[in-house]
């Protein structure tokens, strides 16, 4: 099952990133489609290189401080690292889709007693397993998951100071996004 948790993830990573690429936040070489199968290939790439090159630079840190350790449980120690980091961005997610949910339901009028009150137990339910995962691993996964999380709101301040139309798209799916790096004449 982690072998698939860790396809999926990867999988919609580079999507997210093709898609970001597409709506402009991101430099155009990642909006590019593998002209025969059609699939986000330098997004992939570039998700790929960093599933690597995070949990090998876990494993060299823990190389110095853990001299004599045993390599199998390095790696596993390295595992664990990066899914509970992956669990922190998917709790998050689900907390800030909880939360629009609130938000866009009461501003459109639809927002019922029901759906308040499961998307208000759902988010106490995230917020505890949150508090929970973070109390059960060392302190610097959740700071390294807060720098990621500081570099990618910075990222978008970036985007809304320098392309505020490019801001405006993400999340849309516009058909009015910029044509695709593929398709524009060079």
């Amino acid at each position: 099952s982690s072998f698939a948790c860790s396809v999926a993830s990867a999988s919609a990573a580079a999507r997210n990133l093709f898609n970001l690429s597409r709506e402009g936040a991101l430099p155009p070489v990642l909006g590019r489609a593998h002209p025969r199968f059609n699939t986000p290939v330098a997004a992939t790439v570039v998700v790929q290189a960093a599933s690597l090159l995070v949990p090998l630079i876990y494993v060299i840190a823990q190389l110095d401080s853990a001299a004599g350790a045993d390599p199998a449980a390095q790696l596993w120690s390295s595992f664990l690292a990066t899914a509970v980091g992956g669990t922190y961005g998917y709790l998050l997610a689900y907390l800030l889709v909880n939360i629009s949910a609130l938000v866009v339901f009461r501003r459109e009028g639809i927002l019922r007693p029901g759906v308040a009150a499961a998307a208000i137990l759902s988010g106490v339910a995230i917020i505890v397993v949150a508090y929970n995962v973070f109390g059960s691993y060392e302190r610097t996964l959740p700071i390294g998951f807060g720098l990621l999380l500081a570099l990618g709101l910075g990222w978008f301040g970036y985007v809304v100071w320098t392309k505020p139309e490019a801001a405006r798209r993400v999340g849309t799916f516009s058909l009015s996004a910029p044509k695709p790096v593929d398709e524009v004449a060079t």
